[in-house]
């Protein structure tokens, strides 16, 4: 019985790995990138999304240099805020959850400053349950929301870079 068991887990295991390969499903990670061999200059707003920004560029292989003289590309953030606005309100009419947007804007440069990247703009947007009564932890998962979407927008700048082959 038991060795019967061991052989249907493990056909449902080949099953499973076989239908996920199937539809082309990857797994997301660092990846491979052609750019790195790319001297960059992020030039962005002061804060924790720069620091998340270097250092995916950094994992990504890229090298970050302290000016602008010399590189390949300066990415030029022009915007990294985050609003708030109210989602839903219960029967009182107070607030039950706020939605977060993280937007992003930035540009690539030469080093004559000549734009090489159109600017783009990215949203992460995330929707959360505000509790009155602990309005601490809520503040706290507000947070940790701001961190994940920083996270997320940064990554997402490293993958467009990755597909992009300006000089």
């Amino acid at each position: 019985m038991l060795t019967q068991l061991n052989s249907f887990l493990k056909l449902c295991l080949l099953a499973v790995c076989l239908s996920v390969t199937a539809c082309g499903f990857h797994l997301r990670g660092t990846g491979s990138y052609d750019n790195s061999d790319k001297i960059v200059f992020v030039d962005a707003p002061y804060g924790t999304f720069e620091q998340q920004l270097k250092d995916d560029l950094r994992l990504s292989g890229v090298q970050l240099n302290n000016d602008k003289l010399g590189v390949d590309w300066n990415i030029k953030v022009s915007q990294a805020r985050v609003n708030r606005e109210i989602a839903t309100l219960n029967e009182r009419g107070t607030v039950d959850s706020y939605k977060l947007n993280f937007i992003v804007s930035y540009s690539v440069f030469d080093d004559q400053n000549k734009l090489i990247k159109a600017p783009q703009t990215l949203v992460e947007s995330r929707q959360y349950v505000y509790n009155s009564v602990a309005v601490i932890e809520s503040e706290f998962e507000e947070q940790a929301l701001r961190e994940s979407m920083e996270k997320d927008i940064a990554k997402r700048i490293v993958r467009q870079l990755s597909d992009f082959n300006g000089s």
